[in-house]
């Protein structure tokens, strides 16, 4: 007797004749519209035809099993590409992808490089604050960009680009939850701090070199946020600096295992975890893996022998002023015999 699951009495979707592969951080609408316009299809009727049915009603919710069906690809990888079907995941898919981008809030849905993308079409992925510029390509793809013709060509301006490889540096320091807070406050300081055009200034000065670049007098604000981004990820490191003088954790260190990342997504074998430590700064830096060797206490000295002191024992000068105290307080000289076959002789000073 065959047992009654979610999917009983469902049609077997079959696959389509073309599949796409994702892209990875790719937002689920984006890639099931990239689906179907290769297959000549509807992405309203795609996407009914991917939706389970309940109860004669339909879900708003594409399951991982149905994508995996109709485009030929193993769900672990839909799931490590698409960060929607990522949360939905079975327990046993979830270790590899610890650490990935969220599909939600604080993440943004963002146009993915036009130059990367290349014949793929324009691609929505979900980014990150630190995903503002291609290194590769140099294209500004942060805030003001709405669509690809949007993303701004900054390769004759290094500055931009060097700060984004400064901010991904702060971000392996200090930790990314840390980094993105103080991102949105330093990016608001910059804004209300460079409202005036005809200030001397670095970003007004990029700005001057864009209107001549572009032969332009009024540019998208893409442009503007490109401009003032290296004073940002500047100011950035200047709060992350005062927090760390404050005595506040130099880095957010968690007990996460690290997890061998297989290409096809079956091996989840625990790597060996090494221990990691967190101290604040102004306290020492402690051994917590090598256990401390008490001290050893100095050995006593020895007992001199009467003979083997020293040659002169000088009584402490008394505080008398007087001068009978004075005379009385005065030493003499006597010579001491060693005892025989020991050496020579000795003086000892003697009060009179």
């Amino acid at each position: 007797m065959i047992p009654a699951t979610a999917d009983w009495g469902q049609p077997r979707l079959r696959r389509l004749p073309r599949r796409i592969a994702p892209v990875h951080d790719e937002t689920l609408e984006s890639y099931i519209g990239r689906l179907a316009t290769r297959n000549y299809l509807s992405r309203v009727d795609l996407a009914a035809h991917l939706t389970p049915r309940r109860q004669g009603s339909r879900r708003g919710v594409i399951a991982s099993e149905s994508l995996a069906a109709v485009t030929g690809f193993a769900e672990p990888r839909l799931a490590y590409a698409l960060p929607e079907i990522r949360q939905r995941v079975p327990y046993r898919y979830a270790p590899p992808m610890i650490g990935q981008v969220v599909g939600s809030y604080p993440n943004r849905r963002h146009p993915s490089c036009r130059r990367c993308a290349g014949a793929t079409g324009p691609v929505t992925i979900w980014a990150r604050c630190d995903y503002n510029v291609c290194v590769r390509h140099q294209l500004w793809l942060g805030d003001g960009v709405s669509q690809p013709r949007d993303q701004v060509d900054v390769a004759d301006m290094p500055e931009i680009v060097q700060a984004q490889v400064r901010l991904r540096r702060l971000i392996r320091r200090r930790g990314y939850p840390r980094v993105r807070f103080y991102f949105s406050d330093a990016c608001e300081i910059e804004h209300w701090g460079s409202r005036n055009p005809f200030a001397l200034t670095p970003r007004n000065e990029r700005m001057r070199r864009l209107h001549a670049r572009e032969h332009a007098e009024f540019l998208p604000l893409s442009y503007g946020y490109a401009a003032q981004y290296p004073e940002v990820v500047d100011l950035v490191r200047d709060l992350l600096s005062v927090l760390a003088s404050h005595g506040h954790v130099e880095r957010d260190r968690g007990p996460l295992p690290l997890l061998r990342r297989d290409p096809q997504g079956k091996s989840t074998a625990p790597l060996q975890v090494q221990p990691r430590w967190t101290r604040l700064m102004d306290q020492p830096r402690a051994t917590p893996n090598r256990a401390r060797r008490p001290r050893r206490r100095a050995d006593p000295a020895p007992a001199v022998p009467q003979h083997r002191r020293s040659a002169a024992t000088v009584r402490p000068r008394s505080r008398c002023t007087s001068p009978s105290a004075r005379s009385a307080s005065m030493t003499t000289m006597t010579a001491i015999a060693p005892p025989p076959g020991t050496g020579p002789w000795t003086l000892e000073l003697r009060p009179k």
